[in-house]
């Protein structure tokens, strides 16, 4: 499984960026195992793209936070 993470280049009216992390599998099988096994929240949401063995979580995280992983660097 890869996984890559990424990040909106916008910042909303209520002070958030969107955040994407990606799960890209090698078969059907492990992706299905995968999302049978995902944690759901109301944090965030879940989609699977089966064309490209993908599963991707998508949540929000405010321009502080956002701001701050550019300071880590």
């Amino acid at each position: 499984m890869k996984i890559k993470t990424q990040y909106g280049s916008t910042i909303f009216s209520d002070n958030t960026v969107r955040k994407s992390i990606s799960y890209t599998f090698d078969s059907l099988v492990n992706l299905k195992s995968f999302w049978e096994q995902r944690e759901i929240s109301k944090a965030y949401s879940w989609s699977a793209d089966l064309s490209v063995l993908r599963v991707t979580r998508i949540s929000y995280i405010t321009s502080e936070e956002f701001f701050a992983l550019g300071e880590e660097e």
